[in-house]
């Protein structure tokens, strides 16, 4: 068989690195699946995190972390033609499931049964960290990092 140059793309990425943003390993039976409205000039990728505001939006977390902010599973971000014809994100409640993902702050160690939250470091994250202080607990560390991977435990 004969491949013609002009129909070859390049590999922009390594395709045998494991790449986790929201993969449910456990408890998927008791999640309640919701769309909810993305506030306008706010994006959400899959294993983000987003807070739920008073009007029923989600909005990026703040400085200052909340007890409503919930894991989104399909974001506006991730160019998913459902989520930007309505509108809306797909977010997970319900608690008590475990997911694995690359998206948290790197820079903490963990060990587990850490507590975490999701606020804004300083730059716009909107992953799981380490909870400090009187920051509310949405979830706990359920294995340590390994690969770049932590596997996580909504509360």
């Amino acid at each position: 068989m004969y491949f013609n140059d002009e129909n070859l793309v390049p590999l922009e990425e390594d395709l045998t690195l494991e790449l986790s943003l929201l993969e449910i390993v456990r408890g998927l039976e008791g999640l309640i699946r919701q769309d909810l409205t993305i506030a306008e000039g706010e994006s959400f990728g899959e294993g983000d995190w987003a807070v739920i505001d008073n009007n029923g939006e989600l909005v990026s977390p703040a400085a200052t972390p909340v007890a409503m902010t919930v894991p989104v599973w399909c974001g506006n971000a991730d160019g998913r033609s459902d989520v930007h014809a309505t509108g809306k994100a797909t977010i997970l409640r319900g608690g008590r499931f475990i997911y694995r993902t690359t998206k948290f702050d790197a820079a903490p160690s963990y060990n587990v049964g850490d507590a975490l939250t999701v606020k804004d470091l300083g730059a716009g994250e909107k992953v799981p960290t380490i909870a400090s202080g009187t920051d509310p607990v949405l979830a706990r560390v359920s294995a340590i990092p390994a690969n770049g991977i932590l596997e996580v435990e909504v509360l």
